[in-house]
Parts: C-alpha cells; structure tokens; sequence
C-alpha cells in the first residue's frame, strides 16, 4: 500500500458539537461523486461501484457506529470524499439508523455503551438486514467470535488507514 498523507491523517481537535451531533446520529452531506482521491491506492482492475455516476444516491453508503466521538468523526471525515457516511455512538441509534438508511456496508466498534458490536449484528441480521460489515475493535481477543459471528472481517485498532480502505472497497465489491 502506496504511503500517502491522506491514508495518515490525525484528528488533530474537534469543533463544537450539534444537538444532533452529541444525540449520536450525524448524516454527513453526500458528495455529488467520487472524488477519485481513493482510485490512487486500488488495483486498477477494482472497479469503484458508483463509477461514471454524478447522482450522490449512488454513492455506497456507510453507517460508522463508534462510541468515540473523534473516532467517528475522524472516520466520517476520511471517507465522505467517497462515499455517504453517517455515524452512531449507540447500538440503540444504530437499530433505527440502519433501518432508515439500508446502508451498504457497516463499520462496528466492539465496545459500545449499550451493547456490543456481535450482539448488534446478531439483531441487524435478525432484522433483516444485509449489509456487509468490519468489526473495528482494540480486542484482538475478539476476532475469532466477531468473524463467527458474520463480519467480513476484523480490524485491529488502531489501524492503517489503508488498510482500513482496502478492507471497505473489497467488502463493497463482494456484495455487488
């Protein structure tokens, strides 16, 4: 993977917080297409999903759900260039987040304030749904139960950024 300051990049402070924001369920705003940042660091024979399109609803989608806010934010901020991302803090906003977004790809923390990432993707999966997930976790002890338990992998924090978009991109292609 190429070294490139936007795969490395810190949240250095955060800005005040929203209402919305401190509730835990942030939308970010859709860019209207890929920016191509991301296309520099991918074999070329992967294809993006939403190449040649200019409609923001065919940006892959992503829910972050993530009890640390810089995190979350950090993360929102480094992939909303390529695709529509949105956060939760909680499992509880993550169940009607979900549900209201069908997203195409979920990013779980292991360890939320009210749950944990494999008892949220059991109810998802309950529920029906079928986006691909990663588990994101500082509990390398919990890779073998997360990857039983249906995540299409599992990454250790903290990770490397590129790795991290690898990860996403190869999940994407698999569920399209």
């Amino acid at each position: 993977m190429p070294d490139h300051p936007l795969l490395k990049f810190r949240l250095t402070g955060c800005s005040r917080q929203s209402e919305d924001e401190r509730s835990g369920a942030v939308p970010n705003a859709a860019l209207s297409r890929r920016s191509g940042w991301l296309d520099r660091f991918l074999d070329p024979s992967d294809k993006p999903l939403s190449e040649g399109s200019n409609s923001p609803n065919t940006l892959p989608s992503i829910v972050v759900i993530e009890d640390d806010g810089d995190i979350a934010r950090g993360l929102a901020f480094m992939l909303s260039g390529a695709y529509t991302v949105e956060t939760a803090e909680r499992g509880s906003l993550a169940l009607e987040l979900v549900a209201r977004t069908q997203p195409d790809l979920l990013l779980v923390d292991h360890q939320l304030p009210d749950t944990n990432g494999i008892a949220l993707i059991s109810e998802l999966r309950q529920r029906g749904v079928t986006a691909r997930a990663i588990m994101i976790s500082a509990y390398e002890n919990q890779r073998e139960a997360s990857l039983a338990a249906g995540f299409e992998t599992f990454l250790l924090k903290p990770w490397e950024n590129g790795e991290l978009v690898w990860q996403i991109e190869h999940a994407l292609a698999r569920s399209a």
